[in-house]
Order: C-alpha cells, then sequence, then structure tokens
C-alpha cells in the first residue's frame, strides 16, 4: 500500500512538471512569435552605404537612409515618403566617443515628397564609428569600421628620440618607431620593409634587426655596432626621412662605457674630470680640466703648482648647450655665441658623459611629449604621490579677488593643498568648476595689477604686441616683491596641479614673454628673442645690425635710457667700460647679446628673481631646465599657440 503511494505521488509530480514545462513553452513560442511579427512589421529605417569597406579616414562619406513597410522584416517594394528631414535624428560618434559633425538633405521625387534623406560626415580618427537613426517609429545603431590612411612622414616619428644615443659595442641599440598618418593614426599595417636605416658619414656597418610588435602598435629596431666612434644616421620611410629620423650613436668599448658610468655616479662627481687643453690658448702647455656635474659642465684651471682651482668657464647641461666631437676635439657651444674647443685623448669620453647626463636630466627622451611625462612624474615622486590631499577653503570676494586671495594661501605649506574656493554671497559647491573661475580670475588680477601712478605688474614690450606680457622694471617697491611672488606661485600651482592628470590641469590665461619663460628655465637671453618679444625694435634695430657693417653708426656698448615723457634720462654700460668699446663688425653679435641681456633681463633682474621665488615653493628649479622657452610656454598655456595637437 506505501509503495502503490509513493509511485502514484511521483507520478503526478512528473505530470505536474510536464504539464508547466508545455505553459512556459507555449508561451514562449508565442512571445517569440509576437515579436517577430511586432519587430519586423510596419515602418522600418534602411540604411544604404555609398562607400567600400574599408575605407581609408580623411574623406567625407555619404550613406542614404530611406522607410519603408515591412511585414515579418521582408520590405514592401517602394519607400514610405518622409514628411521632412527633421522626423529622423542622426547621431554619430567617432571611437573616442565624441559626436561627429553631420550634414543631412532631402532628396525628393517628382511629385515633391522627400524619397530619401542623405547624410554625410568627415573622418579623422581610424576605428568603429557609431551611427544611430531614431525616429518615432524605429531605432537603429550600425557600426562602420574605418582604418587609418597613408602614412605621414611628419607625423610618425621615433619614439624616446635622442639625438645622440651612447652605446656600448656589441651590444644591440633599441629605435622605437611609430608610423601614424596625416592625422596621428597609427597605422598598423605599415611594412617594416619599407623603413630603412642609412648611415649617412660613418665607417660603421651596424648589424640590424628588426621586429614588429603589433600589440604596442610599432616597429622596433635593433642596432649593434662592432666597431667605438661616432656615427651618423637617418632613418626613412619608403625612402624618405621621417622628421626626426637623424640621429648620432657615439659606440664606446666596454672599458670606456665602465668609466663613463662611474664619472657619472653622484658619489664620483668631485673627483671624476677629463684633463683637456684648449688650443687657442696663450698657454698652450697649461692643461684644464673639465668636470661634468648633473646641471653643469665646468672647465677649471689650476694655479699656484695646481693647488688653487679656477672656474674657467661653464655651460649648462641641458637645452641650449651644443657639444660637438670631431676626432679628439670636442666643440662645446650656448645660444649666446659663448664657445671652446677642447682637446683630448678622452674626448670621446668627455662628450659621452655629457649625452649621458643630458638623457638622465631629460628622463632618457628629447620629445616634449616624453619630457612632460618626466617631469609631472617627477612632481609626483617628489611629493610622495599625494592622491589623497588635504583641502583649504578659500572664501574670496569678486570685489576685493587678489587682496582676499592673497591673504588666505600667505603660507607657502598651504599651496600642496586642495583648494575649495567659496565666492562670498554666491551659491554652489566647488567641484572643479569654481576653483577653475577662481585661477583663471586671480590670475588675470594680479598680472594685470596696476599701481597709483597706472603702472601694470606685466606689460608689453612694444606696442605691435600686446599679446606678450614681461616684468615691468618700473614695479619694485616692497608690495611689488609680493605680487610677483604670488605670480609666480600662481604659476607653480598651475604646473602642480597639472600633474595629477588631464582633468586637473589648469592653464595660464595669460601669455608671457619668450625672454622672461628663458629666465624661467635658466637660459641665457640672446637677441633673436626680440623677434618675438619686441618686433619693433628687432626690426628697427637688430636686424639692420645683424645684416649690415655697424662701424660707419658710431655706436658703443652703451644703452640710453629715457623717462616716460621720452626725455633722455642716463646713458649706462652694458659692458664693462662699454662706453669705451666701439661696435665693430666683429663684435656686433656681442653687443646685440648685450643689449638683450640688459633690455630683457638686467632691468627685470630683481623682479624675475621674486616670481621664481614664488615658483620654486612648489616647482623645484632644475625640473623645469628638461624644457626650452617655447616648450615652457606650451607646458603652461596649451597648444594654440604653438601645435594643434598634443
Amino acid at each position: 500500500m506505501v509503495t502503490m503511494y509513493r509511485f502514484l505521488r511521483l507520478y503526478i509530480l512528473r505530470l505536474t512538471i510536464l504539464i508547466i514545462y508545455g505553459a512556459m513553452t507555449g508561451m514562449l513560442a508565442i512571445k517569440w512569435l509576437w515579436n517577430l511579427i511586432y519587430n519586423n512589421t510596419g515602418r522600418k529605417l534602411q540604411v544604404e552605404w555609398l562607400w567600400d569597406q574599408p575605407k581609408a579616414v580623411g574623406a567625407t562619406v555619404s550613406f542614404l537612409i530611406s522607410k519603408r513597410f515591412c511585414l515579418f522584416g521582408l520590405p514592401f517594394p517602394g519607400n514610405v515618403p518622409f514628411g521632412s528631414v527633421n522626423e529622423i535624428a542622426v547621431s554619430i560618434t567617432n571611437p573616442e566617443g565624441l559626436v561627429c559633425p553631420c550634414s543631412c538633405e532631402s532628396q525628393h521625387k517628382e511629385n515633391g515628397e522627400i524619397e530619401l534623406i542623405r547624410c554625410s560626415f568627415t573622418t579623422r580618427s581610424s576605428g568603429v564609428y557609431a551611427v544611430t537613426l531614431t525616429a518615432a517609429f524605429n531605432t537603429r545603431t550600425f557600426g562602420r569600421p574605418f582604418v587609418a590612411g597613408e602614412v605621414s612622414l611628419a607625423k610618425s616619428r621615433l619614439l624616446g628620440y635622442c639625438s645622440t644615443v651612447v652605446a656600448e659595442i656589441g651590444i644591440p641599440v633599441n629605435l622605437t618607431f611609430q608610423p601614424r598618418d596625416t592625422f596621428g593614426n597609427i597605422c598598423l599595417d605599415s611594412a617594416p620593409s619599407k623603413c630603412q636605416i642609412i648611415p649617412t658619414s660613418a665607417d660603421n656597418s651596424p648589424t640590424l634587426q628588426i621586429s614588429y610588435k603589433v600589440k604596442t602598435e610599432v616597429v622596433e629596431f635593433y642596432l649593434t655596432l662592432e666597431t667605438p666612434g661616432l656615427s651618423n644616421y637617418v632613418f626613412k620611410y619608403d625612402g624618405q626621412p621621417i622628421s626626426n629620423g637623424e640621429f648620432k650613436i657615439l659606440a664606446l668599448t666596454k672599458s670606456d662605457s665602465q668609466v663613463v658610468n662611474k664619472n657619472l655616479d653622484r658619489r664620483n662627481h668631485r673627483d671624476a674630470y677629463y684633463t683637456c687643453r684648449i688650443p687657442d690658448s696663450k698657454k698652450p702647455k697649461n692643461k684644464v680640466y673639465c668636470y661634468i656635474k648633473p646641471r653643469q659642465l665646468s672647465i677649471y684651471d689650476y694655479m699656484f703648482f695646481n693647488l688653487i682651482p679656477v672656474k674657467r668657464t661653464a655651460f649648462r647641461v641641458g637645452q641650449g648647450t651644443s657639444v660637438e666631437l670631431l676626432g679628439n676635439r670636442v666643440s662645446i657651444s650656448d645660444s649666446t655665441e659663448h664657445s671652446v674647443t677642447l682637446v683630448s685623448e678622452e674626448a670621446s669620453l668627455l662628450a659621452a658623459s655629457y649625452f649621458r647626463q643630458l638623457q638622465l636630466n631629460m628622463g632618457g627622451s628629447e620629445t616634449f611629449e616624453d619630457k612632460s611625462r618626466f617631469f609631472y612624474n617627477a612632481i609626483q615622486s617628489h611629493y610622495n604621490n599625494p592622491v589623497s590631499r588635504k583641502s583649504l577653503s578659500l572664501k574670496v570676494s569678486r570685489d576685493d579677488l587678489l587682496a582676499n586671495s592673497m591673504r588666505a594661501t600667505i603660507s607657502s605649506r598651504v599651496w600642496q593643498d586642495r583648494f575649495v574656493v567659496h565666492f562670498l554671497g554666491e551659491a554652489g559647491l566647488d567641484y572643479g568648476g569654481v576653483g577653475r573661475e577662481w585661477f583663471q580670475l586671480v590670475t588675470l588680477a594680479v598680472f594685470n595689477h596696476t599701481d597709483p601712478r597706472g603702472q601694470p605688474l606685466f606689460a608689453p614690450l612694444c606696442s605691435s604686441n600686446q599679446a606678450l606680457l614681461h616684468p615691468n622694471p618700473d614695479r619694485r617697491s616692497p608690495s611689488d616683491w609680493k605680487l610677483f611672488e604670488f605670480a609666480g606661485r600662481l604659476v607653480g600651482k598651475a604646473l602642480y596641479e597639472s600633474s595629477f592628470g588631464r582633468a586637473s590641469r589648469l592653464l595660464l590665461p595669460v601669455h608671457l614673454t619668450r625672454s622672461f619663460l628663458a629666465q624661467i628655465v635658466d637660459l641665457p637671453v640672446t637677441y633673436s628673442l626680440f623677434s618675438t618679444d619686441d618686433p619693433e625694435f628687432y626690426v628697427s634695430k637688430v636686424r639692420y645690425l645683424v645684416e649690415n657693417n655697424p662701424e660707419d653708426l658710431d655706436l658703443y656698448f652703451t644703452e640710453d635710457i629715457y623717462t616716460n615723457d621720452g626725455r633722455l634720462e642716463k646713458t649706462v654700460d652694458i659692458v664693462h667700460n662699454g662706453k669705451k668699446i666701439r661696435v665693430k663688425e666683429t663684435n656686433k653679435l656681442e653687443y646685440l647679446n648685450a643689449i638683450a641681456k640688459f633690455r630683457l633681463s638686467t632691468q627685470v633682474e630683481q623682479q624675475t628673481k621674486q616670481f621664481v621665488s614664488g615658483l620654486s615653493n612648489l616647482i623645484l628649479s632644475q625640473l623645469l631646465g628638461v624644457f626650452n622657452e617655447s616648450e615652457l610656454e606650451l607646458l603652461l598655456c596649451g597648444a594654440a599657440r604653438l601645435i594643434s595637437r598634443i
């Protein structure tokens, strides 16, 4: 009896499961059939693409949109007319997710009805474009791929570029080539066989190995040199040189490479030197000693039985210094026409030490992108990656913005904090936008600040170039020193915040003269800077003296100082005893550089010192040394003035 009861219970349970399963299957079948009829019946949008795939970027492409009546997904013959072009919303996004501009126009039948809508857009980025069509009765999304165009020699480049590479014989040198098209898209289908590395003036014949890495989207080359010496090369694609394709390789023996590495060790800077002589010296037998430190290449004489060192000259290890190796001679020069030639049996070691130290200072690459990345990483490392920072609440009034801001940030330690800005009398929370507005307003306020005499803190050097600002030499009171220091702190704050990423980047709303930027990065001021900073003076005097003989002009190494109303106030020497030194053809460039130093640097020396003091509260001065004045402007003001794309 019990067995029969268990059998019936199991039978009923199985029967119930079958009934439920059958009911569910029937419901799913009905739902599937309904979706088939509903989703594939009625007015539907149809698209005809007017280009063949794959299509390269750079062209304007079009497609046609039509409306048809469909039954079970099968379109009926003939198009259903549109009421207007606005009946359909067309949205196109590029591979970066940005909206791509699109134009739509109607195509009419003979009776005036709109039969088709033609849409056109221009492609720039390679990848898949998303085309979304939205109507009241139907929405459709398509993905259309576009490939990169032909390789552009101007856009393609060597990554981690260095103009002179120091290598050891027998050890491969790695070069990384990234092919790009006109719009900066990486060309993955570039054939490595089209790439060439050609010696231009070298006896070495490098052993070349080529590999192509699809994952990193680059072509990697390995050059192995078998004999020591300096070799010049040019990198070509399809027989033509690329934009940064020229470079040199200074190959050393293993023992020489070890000597260079030992001398560059910070612990050995005091004892590491190279013995040289200057061929044009009045004392040819007198030796000089060249020391290469992280920031400076110094040449010393030793007097009184080689006991007392006397610095003969020095050059900056960085931008603006040129070092050329030719046999046993090393020529060193900078942008001020200051140069020296050294003769030494260790000439190749001296040059190799300089180039190695230069690469260490710049993070291993001479490209602006790589130097910027090294600069921002160095800032973060210096402050131990302060991801979670303290916040400083700034409550300021728009009516007295500059004074309020200076009082609230008087301590140098608070500039590392995240500023949370509140404008008095205004509601709102600072999620970044208010802080950016405050930075823009307070920067304009301090750079355009005028004293009771109407003298601005920063002013253009000439009336024809109002966009570039230079420290005003007439602003020299103690209160002015605080303003210059505060201006420097604002610039340092912009660089510091930018190190946290693109979302935190702050750009200056003002542009500074190239000569002032050169002084910030400790570069010499030369007469060539007048061409951008003071075009009127450059055209009227500088260019004339460069192109003509000045001996008939009765010029001396002096400069006239005028009052604001145009009266001659005094005449000063721009070099020692300048009133007795006549300007000749042989010294005219020295005269122009002396004028540049006096006008652009000496007259604003204290103002610049206060500005750099404020800047150094956040940014180490040696970090800025990796840039030249043009690159610093790009870093501070963005790409609008110099390049279209970073």
